[in-house]
């Protein structure tokens, strides 16, 4: 029998061919519904074709979906886990992770020129474009003078995902330094939890609002943003982010 040698054929793990023509159908659609109407793999391919070049992204979306569950959970994932999906290598995960930044900086530009905070729905909407997408527990405390004009956003602590400590005399010194204060408004964030305030919660800003009276200052209300939803202290109630 002769011996023969089979030509052995190298499949590559990702398509490199030229898509041009599914990418454009991608593009008309997105286009023609938004991305609001779209599917969480629709959108994911298409924010991939943004990021990988030449390459067709359906099969990595595919996988990235697999492998985190949702698109913002691919979004919210570290550059080092993103690598250990195939078709994302070292710049497109740094690219990927550099999106839900992107929406938190798209969202503090809109209200950073905010001059006043008069309603409950313009605290929410200040306080959510401030914490949304955050990763772990952030507490802030916006200043406002006589007229509820924002006068400086006072970044007080970070923690982790479920909880925060902060220095009350250090709070308290940032305060009293902000020139013509009047009033104060707390934030922090619940990420991906309901925004209800812990036992923790309730003493802490009850603290707070206690030592805002001994210095003369007002209280507007502590806001705590959750992932659809935000919590009046105050009120004791829910509104949906805006």
């Amino acid at each position: 029998m002769e011996n023969s040698k089979e030509k052995k054929i190298k499949i590559p793990e990702v398509a490199t061919v030229n898509h041009a023509n599914h990418r454009k159908r991608l593009y008309a659609r997105v286009a023609d519904i938004g991305l609001e109407r779209t599917d969480d793999l629709t959108t994911l391919e298409f924010i991939l074709t943004l990021v990988i070049p030449r390459v067709d992204t359906n099969p990595i979306a595919h996988r990235l979906l697999d492998r985190f569950g949702s698109m913002s959970a691919a979004l919210d994932a570290s550059p080092q886990q993103l690598q250990e999906v195939r078709g994302i290598g070292p710049r497109s995960a740094l690219l990927l992770s550099f999106f839900p930044q992107i929406f938190l900086r798209y969202n503090q530009d809109k209200v950073k020129n905010t001059k006043l905070i008069l309603t409950k729905g313009q605290a929410i909407k200040y306080c959510t474009a401030l914490l949304k997408n955050k990763n772990q527990e952030e507490l802030y405390a916006i200043c406002l003078d006589k007229s509820n004009k924002v006068l400086e956003v006072i970044p007080i602590a970070k923690g982790d995902e479920t909880k925060i400590s902060f220095n009350k005399q250090e709070l308290f010194g940032k305060l009293l330094i902000v020139p013509n204060i009047k009033t104060v408004l707390l934030t922090h964030c619940h990420p991906n939890s309901t925004p209800y305030p812990s036992q923790a919660d309730e003493k802490a800003t009850n603290d707070i609002v206690d030592s805002l009276k001994y210095f003369g200052l007002d209280y507007f209300d502590h806001i705590i943003v959750g992932l659809t939803h935000s919590y009046s202290c105050v009120e004791g109630r829910l509104y949906e982010n805006t």
